[in-house]
């Protein structure tokens, strides 16, 4: 299967700097490719320097892998432990940084991965940075968001709590991250 990989960031309106961190690669020998995508969190201190770390870790952890000649065409279960182990080794990453640095404290970063592995993909996802399907259907572009928001709106949404329109008017503290998914998704 062929992937265009593409990529653009913006700072927005609000921040001096941008605190994104892209990164992808085929692995052409074993039919992958990985994107990583991790935004830091605005209102923090040093979101960039997270990012940076989550993105280098997700390439480390990908070299080991290929490097180790392991099986692929794995199933969902062992891509999403992969992606939610390396997404959890990045993360201690970024705390043991925050620690050691009293101007990186509380540091932190959203996070999506992405793996293809033949015609699956599988994306695991940390925070409300999203992924979304971009495909054609009847000559017409279609875009399928793939994740859901690891915030409090979107668990009282998911509860029932409040309605859709109570969520885009609220403005209660919405980047709560409650853990991290995995999904396998068929680009076909």
């Amino acid at each position: 299967m062929k992937y265009i990989f593409q990529s653009i960031s913006d700072q927005g309106a609000y921040r001096d700097n941008n605190e994104d961190a892209i990164r992808f690669a085929p692995v052409e020998q074993a039919n992958l490719a990985w994107m990583v995508i991790a935004d830091g969190m605005g209102g923090h201190l040093a979101g960039e320097v997270a990012s940076q770390i989550l993105v280098d870790t997700v390439e480390t952890e990908m070299a080991r892998l290929v490097n180790q000649n392991t099986p692929y065409q794995w199933d969902k279960k062992q891509w999403c432990n992969w992606i939610s182990n390396t997404l959890q080794i990045a993360n201690h990453s970024i705390y043991r940084e925050a620690q050691q640095n009293a101007s990186q404290k509380g540091m932190g970063t959203t996070a999506v991965l992405l793996v293809t592995d033949g015609e699956q993909a599988y994306i695991g996802w940390v925070g409300d940075s999203r992924a979304y399907l971009y495909r054609f259907e009847d000559q017409q572009p279609t875009l399928t968001q793939l994740t859901r928001d690891h915030t409090m709106i979107q668990a009282l949404l998911d509860k029932g709590a409040i309605s859709e329109k109570e969520a885009r008017q609220s403005n209660q503290k919405k980047h709560v991250i409650q853990g991290s998914r995995c999904v396998q998704s068929s680009p076909g």
